[in-house]
C-alpha cells in the first residue's frame, strides 16, 4: 500500500536514465538487509554495519512522501512570498499605468498575502531534491552516537511510510519545534515487529536492550504513527494503533509571524519563524527513562505539560 508508482522516476529531458534512483535504492536496500539480519542476530551493531546502516537510515529519512511534501511546502512558501515582493515592487515603481491594470495587480497582491493564491510547483521538480542532504545526514549518523538494538518480547513495533522517527526536546530559549539529526536525542528505526535500531546520545546504555515497558513501547509506536504521511503498518495481532488519537492531517511546514517593522521606504517588513509541526506524544521518554520536555503547541510559546507518573 505504501507503493507510489513512478515516485522516484527522473523527469524526461534531464539526461539521466529514468530508473536511476530506483536502481540505487535497490543496491542500498540489499546491503542494509544483510546488515540488519546480522545485528538482529547478534544484538549489537558493529562498526562495519554502521557504515552500511548510516546511509540507509539517512535514505529512509529523506526518500519519503512526507519529506518531499515538506520540501515542496517550504519552496512554495518562499516562491509565493517572493511573488508578493516582486508584485509590490512593480506597483511601487508605477509600472501599471492604467487604473484597471493597477487594480488587478492590487487585487492579486491581496490574494497572495491572504493565502488565497499560492505558487504551486510541479511534483517532478522535487524528484531527488529531498535527497540532497543524504551525504551530510549519513556523516552525522556516524559521529557521536551509541548504536543499539532494542528487542521486544511482549508488544510489537508499528512502522509507517515515514519509518524513521527522531526524539528530541526544545533547546533552551528556543520554542521552535524542529528535531533534526543534529539536535535529536534518539533516532528510531523498527526493522521488524520485535526489533528496532536506535541511535542514542547516552553512551551508558548497552546493546541489546530487551523489553521496554508496555507504556514506553506505546509511546514509541505513537510517535511512529504520528510521523507518518498516509500509512501506518502493524501486525494484526499486535493491537497496532488501537486507541491512538491520530490527527487527520499529517505534520506540515509551519510559518508564524513574530514581529513587524517599518522600513525606511515606508513598507512594512514581516519577521517570521518557520519550522516543522511536531506531533505531541504525552509523557514521551528516552531509553534511559528520562521524560522529554514537551514542545510548544505553537511555534511562539511553550506550554507546561502535567506529568502523569502512573503511565
Amino acid at each position: 500500500m505504501a507503493v507510489e508508482r513512478d515516485f522516484y522516476k527522473i523527469p524526461d529531458g534531464v539526461g539521466i536514465p529514468v530508473e536511476t534512483l530506483e536502481k540505487l535504492f535497490s543496491l542500498a536496500e540489499s546491503d542494509a538487509a544483510a546488515a540488519v539480519r546480522k545485528v538482529v542476530a547478534e544484538g549489537r551493531v558493529g562498526v562495519a554495519e554502521r557504515y552500511v546502516l548510516a546511509p540507509y537510515i539517512a535514505l529512509q529519512t529523506l526518500r519519503t512522501r512526507r519529506s518531499r511534501n515538506t520540501r515542496r511546502e517550504m519552496f512554495e512558501w518562499v516562491e509565493t512570498l517572493q511573488a508578493q515582493i516582486r508584485l509590490r515592487e512593480r506597483l511601487s515603481s508605477g509600472e501599471f499605468e492604467r487604473e484597471s491594470d493597477r487594480a488587478s495587480a492590487e487585487e492579486l497582491l491581496g490574494q497572495l498575502e491572504a493565502g488565497e493564491i499560492r505558487i504551486v510547483l510541479d511534483d517532478e521538480a522535487f524528484v531527488g531534491m529531498s535527497l540532497l542532504g543524504l551525504e551530510e545526514v549519513s556523516l552525522e549518523l556516524l559521529e557521536g552516537w551509541n548504536w543499539l538494538v532494542v528487542m521486544l518480547t511482549g508488544p510489537k513495533f508499528v512502522t509507517s511510510d515515514h519509518p524513521v522517527c527522531l526524539l528530541g526536546e526544545p533547546e533552551p530559549g528556543n520554542p521552535g519545534t524542529n528535531v533534526g539529526v543534529r539536535n535529536a536525542l534518539e533516532i528510531w528505526l523498527p526493522v521488524d515487529p520485535r526489533h528496532a535500531l536506535v541511535l542514542s546520545r547516552d553512551h551508558a546504555l548497552v546493546s541489546p536492550l530487551i523489553d521496554l515497558s508496555n507504556g514506553h513501547a506505546r509511546c514509541v509506536n505513537l510517535r511512529l504513527a504520528l510521523e507518518s504521511e498516509r500509512w501506518t503498518f502493524y501486525h494484526p495481532a499486535s493491537g497496532g494503533v488501537k486507541g491512538f488519537q491520530i490527527p487527520a492531517v499529517p505534520p506540515r511546514f509551519l510559518v508564524e509571524t513574530i514581529a513587524h517593522r517599518t522600513n525606511a521606504d515606508g513598507t512594512i517588513g514581516e519577521l517570521v519563524r518557520t519550522g516543522l509541526e511536531r506531533p505531541h506524544v504525552p509523557n514521551e521518554r528516552l531509553l534511559s527513562g528520562r521524560r522529554l520536555k514537551p514542545f510548544a503547541r505553537s511555534l511562539l510559546e511553550l506550554q507546561p505539560e502535567p506529568q502523569d507518573e502512573s503511565s
